[in-house]
């Protein structure tokens, strides 16, 4: 049996290049766009994913937008919280479920 090497990286390898770590708020975390409709448009929002239990060792040290001081929204996607960075005031997503008790059957 013939043993395949893959030219794609792995999700290790990925992890890497894509997760920082913060040494102000001392947790790693991953920059992330994610599609929102707003006002019936669909836009880009930037953003963070923070990890709290996650290895640091290996990581790029840089300081996140929440440790520098931006205003962040707190957004629900598929589950998770989503760190949204706002620019703009006036054109906010609106948060339908995050922070509430969904009533879903």
């Amino acid at each position: 049996m013939r043993a395949y090497t893959s030219r794609h990286q792995t999700d290790g390898q990925v992890a890497d290049k894509t997760i920082k770590y913060c040494k102000g708020c001392n947790q790693c975390y991953e920059p992330k766009r994610i599609r929102r409709k707003i006002n019936n448009v669909h836009t880009m929002l930037h953003g963070y994913f923070y990890y709290k239990d996650f290895p640091r060792f290996g990581k790029e040290k840089k300081e996140c937008a929440g440790c520098k001081g931006n205003p962040m929204q707190l957004l629900d996607y598929k589950g998770f919280v989503f760190h949204h960075i706002i620019k703009d005031m006036s054109n906010l997503p609106t948060n339908k479920y995050y922070g509430e008790n969904r009533n879903e059957k």
